[in-house]
């Protein structure tokens, strides 16, 4: 027997104007976002980044930084732990390779993009660390880059990773190129299909890398102590995600770690990703102090969540 249907005034909450439960602290100011948390004694990181956009490192020079009165730590990618290619399923976020997220967060012998990390400083406050960091000198043997998309599937391109092996996000990518993935998606029988068409429309599009924009930028605080417990505050669509990423790209049993997940000040899926956690929690473990990085709006366009150049063709 079939049930009734269901009239909408049968429902709870459809057609109903529930309150909304985060309404109350965001209209009195009281909600807590990213930028908005402090923890005693905290200190205050910047990144150094790439000004190129293919480049290898040959040398860092951090001894200016790190001989600056209120300097408390430097880190570069060489003392990261390294991590291999390996399939993380974030759900949502789809398939993430763990090998390509932690060449993302710092480099160590070549930068893939202008904006790429290249070292983290941390500071008894901002102004000092931004002073720090500027006095990092790096020698880059320049190398050439690729700027587009056909560019960058073409034969003979240079190639930009050589350990190329991207994830996939809600489709399992068919193949790998030396700087892309191919996608290709159909159904039925398609040459049946242009045989019975009235009219058969191709076309071909190009789209540049772009970014969502959100207002808030990224920002996190992490404390790495003394019982090798990691504990991160930060604006993030996916706590447990993050929390997993942590763990795989830093060594560090999951169990240890705890991701406090903050208001979001916008993301639009650009905020599912990880991209100053290590360098933070680098900080903070050699400084036993929590270390609290938060990006300028340049840097999160340069650096962080951006959609990539397409080609499509339907």
């Amino acid at each position: 027997m079939n049930k009734p249907e269901k009239l909408p005034n049968d429902f709870d909450v459809i057609g109903t104007r529930p309150t909304r439960p985060d309404g109350l602290d965001k209209v009195t100011g009281q909600a807590l976002y990213s930028d908005d948390f402090f923890l005693p004694n905290m200190l205050h990181g910047r990144i150094l980044r790439s000004p190129h956009a293919h480049a290898r490192i040959k040398s860092i020079d951090t001894s200016a930084a790190e001989a600056l009165a209120g300097v408390r730590a430097v880190c570069v990618g060489s003392e990261f732990p390294v991590v291999d290619n390996k399939m993380l399923d974030e759900g949502s976020a789809g398939l993430i390779n763990i090998g390509e997220v932690a060449a993302n967060c710092i480099a160590r012998d070549k930068v893939l993009y202008d904006g790429h990390a290249v070292a983290g400083v941390a500071a008894d406050n901002l102004h000092i660390a931004e002073e720090a960091v500027n006095l990092i000198k790096v020698d880059y043997e320049l190398l050439p880059p690729v700027m587009d998309v056909r560019t960058a599937m073409a034969d003979g391109a240079t190639v930009i990773h050589e350990k190329f092996f991207p994830g996939s996000f809600i489709f399992p990518t068919e193949e790998f190129l030396p700087n892309a993935s191919r996608l290709q998606l159909g159904n039925g029988d398609l040459e049946k299909g242009f045989a019975e068409a009235d009219f058969i429309i191709e076309r071909e599009f190009t789209a540049d890398t772009i970014h969502q924009g959100y207002i808030e930028s990224h920002i996190t605080t992490v404390n790495w102590d003394d019982n090798n417990n990691i504990s991160v505050w930060t604006a993030t669509q996916g706590a447990f995600g993050l929390r997993a990423l942590l763990a795989e790209v830093m060594t560090v049993p999951m169990g240890n770690i705890k991701v406090v997940p903050l208001e979001v000040g916008g993301a639009f899926g650009g905020k599912e990703r990880m991209y100053l956690e290590p360098i933070a929690a680098m900080l903070s473990k050699k400084t036993s102090r929590a270390v609290k990085i938060a990006l300028r709006r340049d840097e999160v366009l340069r650096a962080t969540g951006p959609s990539s150049g397409t080609y499509i063709k339907a």
